[in-house]
């Protein structure tokens, strides 16, 4: 027997119950496991909508990246665990003549762009995040001020590559970096 299983209308999956060899479920057992599918239905669909909600509300929308709220809290979390962290604030540099010469679609393609480049050029351990605006951060886990100001001079190198292939104009970025043994960011 195959019961659907769907919320809000949707269908999620199939709820699929075998038995015995020409012996069909009573009426009962029927009646139990379509309640069993409408209440799995219900709860993985909430389930859904609030991961997607808690992504929401942790994610900038214009780059995907990971917004400040969220940038601070994982930040705290790499702290208590004791773990060194640098970190660095990067903005595009004459970004209100980008978008007041160029247009608004221009300068959010750069965002994205810069976006990009950033999550590409740093480590998978490192957090970066949308500051506000035209300005991003970057958590550098482990590392140190050197570590850091590497990785922003290829982000620099990779900047000024991506925007000529992207057809943008040219970009300039400005960065700094921040490096201590601890300190709080709440």
């Amino acid at each position: 027997m195959c019961i659907p299983v769907a919320f809000m209308g949707r269908l999620l999956g199939v709820l699929h119950v075998t038995g015995p060899a020409h012996q069909p479920p009573s009426s009962g057992t029927v009646d139990r496991l379509k309640t069993l599918a409408t209440a799995s239905g219900t709860r993985i669909g909430t389930v859904r909508a609030f991961d997607a909600s808690q992504r929401q509300a942790a994610t900038d929308p214009l780059t995907g990246l990971t917004n400040r709220r969220s940038f601070e809290a994982d930040v705290s979390r790499l702290i208590r665990r004791g773990m060194p962290v640098s970190i660095a604030m990067a903005d595009l540099d004459h970004f209100k003549w980008l978008n007041d010469t160029h247009g608004h679609e221009i300068g959010d393609r750069a965002l994205k762009m810069f976006a990009r480049v950033l999550t590409a050029t740093v480590r998978d351990i490192d957090v970066v995040a949308r500051w506000g605006g035209e300005e991003f951060v970057i958590a550098f886990s482990g590392g140190n001020a050197t570590v850091a100001a590497e990785a922003l001079e290829r982000v620099r190198a990779s900047l000024a590559v991506d925007a000529a292939i992207g057809d943008l104009p040219t970009l300039w970025t400005k960065a700094g970096v921040l490096s201590a043994g601890g300190f709080n960011l709440t």
